[in-house]
């Protein structure tokens, strides 16, 4: 270090922290390679040789050492493969009309309501029959919502679609001649008119992709 004033000057104090803050890996490997080691103070160049400084290695026991870490990782839960899931499934699209819906694309093995069901027309004639399906497909071990407020058939499709049921079944008038229902798909509106009677049998072929949609027989 008696080398480091005369050398340095002005400059020893920022010398010596620029070695400090270099590897000896660094400084070696220049000392065998070009016999020196070269490095900017300012607009200075400096070099030194292996006369300015030596390395030593020594082994140490470590006892007792507190690592703190950075990075905590938090348990995989539920509630992450919840948010996954419906940050994927989120969608926005056009309906057929041209209005705006933001809906989730649940997959219908995975929404947690499989189908809902809608009487056209809030009146005991037509909750009379919805109920008797809600209650068949529940006997099915079918999750079923449902929607009998006095709001529009087209406005409790799209709050059913918004929460992810994939399928809705809706009793209109012709059902009271026919004993047939409407079967609307959420994705893309499309719509089957199919028996009463088979309705609980095609939601569970459905939702277990066990049939597409568009080969439901009417």
């Amino acid at each position: 270090m008696k080398k480091f004033g005369p050398t340095f000057k002005g400059d020893s104090g920022r010398a010596k922290n620029i070695l400090e803050n270099t590897t000896p890996e660094m400084i070696e490997e220049a000392f065998e390679t070009e016999g020196v080691f070269k490095f900017n103070v300012d607009d200075r160049v400096y070099e030194i040789d292996d006369s300015f400084i030596s390395f030593e290695t020594k082994e140490e026991k470590i006892l007792g050492e507190r690592i703190v870490p950075h990075v905590i990782e938090p348990s995989y839960g539920i509630d992450r493969i919840i948010y996954s899931v419906l940050l994927h499934t989120f969608t926005e699209d056009v309906t057929n009309e041209g209005e705006n819906r933001s809906y989730f694309k649940l997959p219908p093995i995975i929404a947690p309501i499989k189908v809902a069901v809608l009487p056209l027309l809030k009146k005991e004639e037509f909750i009379s029959i919805a109920e008797n399906i809600e209650i068949t497909l529940r006997e099915n071990g079918i999750v079923t919502l449902l929607e009998d407020s006095g709001a529009s058939i087209g406005r409790r499709y799209s709050r059913a679609d918004e929460i992810g049921i994939p399928y809705a079944v809706t009793v209109d008038h012709e059902t009271f001649n026919d004993k047939k229902v409407t079967i609307r798909n959420r994705d893309t509106f499309k719509q089957k008119r199919v028996p009463i009677r088979r309705v609980p049998i095609i939601i569970e072929e459905l939702v277990n992709g066990f049939v597409e949609f568009d080969d439901i027989e009417e």
